[in-house]
């Protein structure tokens, strides 16, 4: 069984997400400082990696407490997945820079407020997004930036492509994910304007992902099943955030020639929709 290496430390959420695959504060309880230092000794037992998330970290008042005390644990790479408001304040960004091995992972959803903040349902949601990785990038803080994609945006996905080419150098990214969502939660709530068939939605990613990679950005795909993605892409499949059990393969996978390289597919979409788009791969011609 895979090892978790992430800690929710933040339950609460200044976002509103209509995409949100998570439980919000109020359905779960926060974790103490010492409930967090326990989960961080642990799993620096079997791991160089952890990552905080939420939630919303940030909103954890003992934040930089715990970034601190999870460098002081030696772990080589230390995540956190943010909606990154607090680093619009450039004065948070400096204080973030001093953490050793820090890594800033977070979501983008459009290339303009409309777009972005419909779907975080925040005003301003844009203006702190461009503003933190503004700030961000000038300190050098490596940066995961994930492009969540579904029924809301993945028309304008060329468009957010662009975005990123436009605005930001490829070295400001460790890596560009394009991640197909998780629909539990606020996601599965709101199905009919979050969740649109894959291989509808993969049809939009083609020249938005050719041109980041042209352009020397590192274009990863989460969740997406080679055979729901065009062939030019395949390259930049595979990989995944999902946890034990909730990724899963259909008995006609065993015939697919590219399953050790596929995530599989989300249980969770599979809840909403049939399964005859995903077809065995039996050769790559």
């Amino acid at each position: 069984m895979k090892k978790i290496t992430f800690v929710p430390i933040e339950y609460g959420c200044n976002d509103n997400c209509i995409s949100c695959p998570v439980p919000r504060q109020g359905e779960r309880e926060n974790p103490s400082f010492k409930d967090v230092k326990e989960s961080i000794d642990k799993i620096a037992q079997y791991s160089n990696h952890i990552e905080f998330n939420g939630g919303e970290p940030t909103l954890n008042k003992d934040l930089f407490k715990i970034l601190k005390y999870a460098e002081i644990k030696g772990f080589k790479e230390i995540g956190l997945l943010s909606n990154v408001k607090l680093f619009y304040y450039e004065k948070y960004v400096k204080l973030l820079s001093t953490i050793k091995n820090i890594k800033i992972i977070t979501t983008i959803y459009g290339h303009n407020e409309k777009i972005q903040d419909a779907i975080t349902r925040t005003p301003n949601s844009f203006k702190y997004k461009f503003g933190a990785l503004k700030n961000l990038t000038k300190y050098e803080i490596p940066i995961e930036l994930r492009i969540l994609i579904h029924k809301m945006n993945y028309e304008y996905f060329e468009d957010i492509s662009k975005f990123i080419i436009e605005n930001f150098q490829k070295d400001n990214f460790m890596k560009v994910v394009v991640m197909y969502p998780k629909l539990t939660v606020a996601a599965y709530k709101n199905k009919n304007v979050v969740s649109e068939r894959m291989s509808i939605v993969s049809k939009y990613m083609i020249s938005g992902v050719e041109k980041l990679s042209e352009n020397g950005y590192n274009v990863v795909l989460y969740h997406f099943p080679h055979c729901v993605i065009d062939k030019k892409i395949w390259k930049n499949s595979g990989e995944m955030t999902a946890i034990d059990g909730e990724m899963t393969f259909l008995e006609t996978c065993e015939e697919c020639i590219m399953k050790s390289k596929c995530s599989g597919i989300w249980r969770s979409y599979l809840s909403i929709y049939d399964d005859k788009e995903f077809k065995p791969i039996k050769n790559e011609d």
